[in-house]
């Protein structure tokens, strides 16, 4: 399995105007019209090569830190439109309260790897044999190519 953090891995969310803000007063439209952070025709080509190999691919994303409950479901709402859009092969989407452990959503399967940004959560998912994890940040389209080559 092959899960994708969302934002600051595929979608921008800290390049969009006044995002802090939004998601501190809790105003709806935060997640929804983000822009990618790369191509996505191939994040798209290589996915779906992924898939062809027998992978599954998921997301795991958190939701904004110490939001409602209403809010949350706003932002999940939006995180599945945005996904939907630009990803749609994706057959998984988990959106977890912040700080949650990633690792606890994820399903089992023999080999999982992760592609995030955050190097605390990277560090967090990886084990010895099972759990990977490629950083969103260092040309991150090179290291999924690298996966079809194996």
């Amino acid at each position: 399995r092959l899960y994708f953090d969302m934002d600051g891995t595929v979608a921008d969310l800290y390049g969009s105007d006044n995002w802090h803000y939004k998601l501190r007063n809790e105003i709806p439209g935060a997640f929804r019209n983000l822009k990618p952070l790369h191509d996505m025709k191939e994040l798209e080509r290589i996915c779906l090569a992924l898939i062809e190999q027998g992978w599954e691919l998921g997301i795991i994303t958190w939701l904004p830190m110490d939001a409602s409950h209403e809010y949350n479901q706003i932002c999940t709402a939006e995180k599945i439109e945005w996904a939907n859009e630009h990803m749609p092969y994706i057959t998984e989407i988990l959106a977890q309260v912040y700080g949650t452990p990633k690792h606890t959503a994820s399903k089992r399967a023999k080999i999982q790897i992760l592609v995030d940004d955050n190097d605390e959560v990277r560090e967090t998912w990886t084990t010895p044999v099972q759990r990977k994890a490629i950083d969103a940040k260092v040309n991150m389209l090179e290291e999924l190519e690298k996966l079809l080559n194996k």
